[in-house]
């Protein structure tokens, strides 16, 4: 038999909707089931930078969880549930028992999620997609090893810090203009390179570090 189905919606078809053909029921199904996990998880995902910039800013790492039955699932979950989300947090897309599955990692493609797979197998097709698609792969038999595994990927996901240190200050009391050779040039300067003749007047300049420039109290250059 031949099933033919248009994209999840609220159930009617309308012109200029696009058909697939599909061999089977069963496999008609699967696909509707998948569209509609994939519109839901990317639904999430759209959804969560605009309430981590109304929280503080937390952004969000998706992640497909796997379990081998429904009471490691829920074991999996409440350890997965106690890390803080001030600045990164861990999102569920999709939760399910039994292997990983090459839905599975398409989902987890099509969203940006990483899978964590507790005591369950890789299906041997999905593993080959899943290296395809470069799509991160967890998987562990204990659960604080799945437990370390998700906190080291929301350690990674965090942003780092950047914050400017003042070290000295120096006048500068005259600008030179330099013509320069191409073996004598560094990369980024011209032929005719620009130098400040300085005097430091408060901690120290060292080479290598960035410089703010002010005249007349206004930045004109950093770099």
């Amino acid at each position: 038999s031949v099933s033919r189905l248009s994209p999840p919606c609220n159930g009617a078809s309308y012109i200029g909707d696009e058909m697939l053909v599909v061999p089977s029921e069963a496999r008609a199904k699967e696909v509707v089931e998948f569209r509609l996990l994939r519109a839901e998880a990317q639904a999430l995902a759209a959804a969560a930078p605009r309430r981590g910039r109304k929280g503080g800013g937390a952004k969000l790492l998706p992640a497909l969880l796997k379990a081998e039955s429904f009471g490691s699932l829920e074991a999996a979950r409440e350890g997965l549930s106690h890390f803080p989300s001030t600045r990164v947090e861990l999102k569920l897309v999709r939760e399910g028992v039994g292997p990983v599955t090459e839905s599975d990692v398409q989902l987890a493609q099509s969203v940006g999620a990483q899978v964590i797979a507790f005591n369950v197998p890789l299906e041997s097709k999905a593993a080959g997609l899943a290296a395809t698609l470069q799509v991160p792969v967890h998987s562990h038999s204990i659960i604080y090893a799945l437990v370390d595994a998700a906190k080291e990927m929301l350690e990674a996901a965090i942003e780092p810090v950047v914050e400017a240190r003042e070290t000295g200050e120096a006048d500068v009391l005259e600008v030179f203009t330099l013509t320069l050779n191409r073996k004598d040039r560094a990369v980024g300067m011209s032929k005719h390179t620009a130098v400040a003749g300085s005097r430091v007047t408060a901690g120290q300049a060292s080479a290598g570090s960035a410089v703010r420039v002010v005249r007349g109290g206004e930045v004109i250059h950093e770099g």
